[in-house]
């Protein structure tokens, strides 16, 4: 019996096997994915991340009902005498005034409807959905209060208190102004009465109209205005929103398969360049999975804090498994954010603060915008990193939109790509680009290079790229990716500082740049603590700007291509003390450290150090040349990395490895499977025919030589 007990557990052994194979091949890439999340350990991006925190955002001022302006409708203030409010959906400050703005709105509506020829519009900007906009406008604060009279903006904005009482005079004084400028008399009948209107002179017209908008920051009424605040009751006709209907203008999660996005081609269309949809943010999820449930919540909350900003919209895979294969979903859940035809994924938290943070700065990214000579210096004020795509009238407009299609994969962070044709920077910055003379026309030159500044300088160009010298055996497909390479890998600040908010995307960064971490404390230098704040502020300042020295200098590396590579950052050593133990083995008596990480294979390299002499007055604890040469012998492979994973970590996913590498072998490659099957099925039959012939295995046999003598049983066997 023993032996048959033994070729039973065979049997069962070899028949699961079996199964697993057979199951594997139709569900390893959901069940690769989903078994690798459930164990994959405590990571670099999920050790200091802050996205686990359930604390919630204070409530959004959404400002509903109201007119909104965007991008695409922006141009409406050409006409007309508009008061708009760029406000920001998540400032204290524009909450609060939330309420008067909208009384005033519904109240001074008749110095629009009731003044055709001279309407005074009172509208809003979205500056967290419409951020080019109000970067255009040079809006530096919310909310903002700005008057533009006929296209024109005030030369400044309205700065007196913001109670209703002192813009509703603000707004009656420049209603008026912009009346006398058009020569409309002021109203005091009922709408439907007719009234006649006096032209203006064309001289008194432009001093009226340039009286008004440089006085649009006085507040001070106007003497002999003749028309009265009019009272809430004389609006008799509700506001209107501007333009076409926005995304998400029920504010809801919108499910595939419903009356709104019915089938495939549906979705395709929603989704293309050119819908006119708008943003729209793509769950695709199976019922099944913990992941999914476990957000679901979140995500359909998302649908109503994205109200009027961003389409929110979710996929169900099992339900519709052939829609899912179209965009290649490999894993649930999948977060995918579409804009204008552009697919970015989202890989941060799960939870409502998190998506909603990375949604709207996504959603407001729609890729190139045009500036001038004038524009690049606020841009550079303003941006520490920042694209600029320069070109001439007889650049190939097939460069042009390749270049933009890039632009866009910055969707998601905050960085920006302007373009240009103004020949004044093409001519200061003609030693960064390249030219490009058609041998058809000998006479035509193409001039362009997309350029990158860092640091909010502009009198240095870092990195210069010219789409005008790819091989032309590169499909246009390849040229796009090389140039979105080439914006990731150089989209980095010379030093950046690495927070929870953005350790994934520094450390881990998906270009697979190695970074060389600096590990900073205002509290240890060199194994000497010290619990001033000032002298440690000062301490941590002065290995700082050493980084910052260092990070500058290595772009000269003899090794260009090691140096386009290197991504330089510091971290909180305090604030990111455990974490720093946990993945890189730095102890408090270590820091300051520096450390190259290798981010996609978790691995890293503790690099030289001198902090000993860092505490003498001329000291430094850095030594440039033997950092950098540390940084080239690991790059070559003459150093050994260690591993910011754990023992037990490293033997789970070596087993796993070898386990995945197998499942992958025989699924992929169908004769494999039947060959190991057939192996198994060969190898249990002649086991089985071996046993049977054995003459320990006859049922009637008394003994069973293979248990100890202590447990044989003499004499015939009974039936129980």
């Amino acid at each position: 019996m023993g032996r048959l007990t033994k070729a039973s557990l065979l049997v069962s052994a070899v028949l699961f096997t079996l199964i697993v194979l057979l199951t594997s091949a139709s569900s390893s890439s959901s069940s690769a994915v989903a078994v690798a999340a459930a164990a994959a350990p405590s990571s670099p991006a999920s050790a200091p991340s802050d996205h686990g925190s359930s604390k919630k955002l204070p409530k959004l001022a959404t400002h509903d009902g109201l007119r909104k302006l965007t991008e695409s409708n922006f141009t409406l203030t050409q006409q007309g005498s508009w008061l708009i409010e760029f406000f920001s959906p998540s400032c204290a400050h524009c909450k609060q005034f939330g309420p008067t703005w909208s009384e005033l709105n519904v109240n001074k509506d008749n110095l629009r409807s009731w003044y055709p020829q001279a309407p005074f519009t009172l509208a809003q900007v979205d500056c967290m959905a419409q951020k080019d906009v109000c970067i255009k406008e040079g809006v530096q604060f919310f909310p903002r209060l700005t008057l533009y009279v006929d296209g024109v903006q005030a030369v400044s904005e309205y700065s007196g208190e913001r109670t209703y009482e002192e813009v509703s005079a603000y707004i009656d004084k420049h209603a008026s102004a912009y009346r006398k400028l058009k020569g409309v008399l002021d109203r005091i009948a009922p709408p439907e009465t007719s009234q006649p209107s006096i032209p203006p002179t064309p001289a008194s017209t432009a001093e009226t109209k340039e009286a008004v908008v440089s006085s649009a920051g006085n507040a001070s009424p106007v003497v002999g205005e003749q028309n009265p605040s009019p009272s809430a009751s004389a609006a008799t006709t509700p506001p209107q929103e501007v333009g076409a209907e926005g995304p998400n203008s029920k504010g809801q999660l919108i499910s595939f398969g419903g009356a709104e996005i019915g089938s495939k081609e549906a979705l395709a269309q929603w989704l293309q360049k050119g819908s006119g949809k708008g943003p729209t943010f793509v769950k695709f999820f199976a019922p099944w999975c913990p992941h999914c449930k476990a957000m679901a919540g979140a995500f359909k909350e998302l649908g109503a804090s994205l109200k009027d900003r961003i389409n929110v919209v979710e996929v169900d895979c099992e339900a519709n498994r052939a829609v899912c294969d179209i965009y290649q979903i490999r894993g649930y859940p999948t977060l995918r954010l579409y804009n204008d035809g552009q697919m970015t994924e989202y890989k941060g938290g799960r939870n409502h603060d998190a998506m909603l943070k990375w949604a709207l700065k996504a959603g407001s990214n729609n890729g190139v915008r045009e500036i001038d000579a004038e524009e690049l210096f606020h841009v550079a004020k303003k941006d520490e990193v920042f694209f600029l795509y320069l070109h001439s009238p007889a650049t190939p407009e097939e460069e042009e939109a390749m270049v933009e299609e890039a632009g866009k994969s910055l969707m998601g962070t905050n960085l920006q790509m302007y373009t240009s044709l103004d020949p004044k920077l093409l001519d200061i910055y003609s030693n960064s680009l390249t030219r490009i003379t058609d041998p058809d026309q000998p006479g035509l030159v193409s001039t362009s290079g997309l350029l990158v500044f860092k640091d909010h300088q502009l009198d240095r160009v870092v990195k210069s790229l010219w789409p005008s010298t790819f091989a032309t055996t590169l499909s246009r497909q390849e040229k796009v990716k090389n140039i979105q390479t080439w914006i990731s890998r150089n989209r980095y600040p010379t030093l950046t500082e690495v927070n929870g908010a953005s350790f994934q995307d520094v450390i881990n960064n998906e270009t697979g740049n190695l970074v060389v971490l600096a590990a900073l404390s205002d509290l240890h230098h060199g194994g000497v603590s010290t619990t001033d704040s000032g002298i440690g502020a000062r301490l941590r300042d002065e290995e700082l700007r050493k980084i910052r020295e260092i990070a500058a200098f290595s772009k000269t590396f003899h090794d260009a291509e090691i140096a386009e590579g290197l991504v330089w950052a510091w971290i909180d050593a305090d604030r990111w003390a455990s974490a720093l133990k946990k993945l890189y083995n730095q102890k408090p008596k270590d820091f300051p450290a520096l450390i190259l990480i290798d981010g996609l294979k978790l691995e890293y390299y503790p690099l030289p150090t001198r902090p000993s002499s860092f505490s003498k007055p001329t000291g430094s604890w850095l030594d440039k040349e033997e950092v950098l040469e540390a940084i080239q012998m690991a790059i070559e492979g003459k150093v050994k990395p260690k591993s910011s994973r754990s023992y037990l970590d490293r033997g789970l996913r070596g087993a796993g490895g070898a386990v995945d590498n197998f499942i992958v072998l025989t699924s992929t490659h169908p004769y494999y499977s039947l060959g190991f099957i057939a192996f198994l099925l060969v190898s249990l039959f002649i086991y089985l025919r071996k046993v049977s012939k054995s003459p320990s295995s006859s049922i009637n046999s008394s003994k069973d030589p293979t248990l100890p003598m202590s447990y044989q049983r003499s004499g015939p066997v009974k039936a129980d």
